[in-house]
């Protein structure tokens, strides 16, 4: 990947995902019970089920209507969410504290570099090769 030339949709996601590591900016809603569930992301969510049972005893929803109004508010489901976070959380430490790739991965959550690379297709639809490489983030 090193010297192969870069599509400028690779080059345009890399510097959102860089962008969006590197700020802290959260989505606000007027929903003070989605509002509650996107400051909780901030946090250690951990796994999902766990992450949705302590979201449903802080804004006292069940599991259906909190995925629903949260879909509805923010537009990602909240499992979508929690690996758009991850995701944003590899970055980051990548970027702000000269981690590997595979220990930022498994400090966001992601079982593994394998773990992350198919979250990553899923959620953006390019390999994580197509847009990452150790020598492109410290460069």
């Amino acid at each position: 990947m090193y010297g192969e030339k870069r599509s400028a949709g690779q080059v345009d996601l890399f510097n959102q995902l860089q962008l969006a590591a590197t700020q802290k900016m959260l989505p606000q809603t007027d929903d003070e019970r989605i509002q509650i569930c996107l400051d909780y992301f901030q946090e250690e969510p951990g796994n999902y089920q766990k992450m949705i049972q302590v979201l449903k005893s802080k804004v006292h929803l069940s599991e259906s209507r909190l995925s629903h109004l949260f879909k509805d508010k923010v537009g990602l489901s909240l499992k979508k969410y929690l690996v758009w976070t991850r995701l944003k959380k590899t970055f980051h430490l990548v970027l702000t504290e000269n981690c590997t790739m595979s220990e930022a991965a498994l400090r966001s959550g992601f079982y593994d570099q394998a773990h992350l690379s198919k979250a990553f297709k899923k959620m953006l639809g390019l390999p994580l090769s197509a847009v990452y490489n150790s020598r492109t983030i410290q460069v």
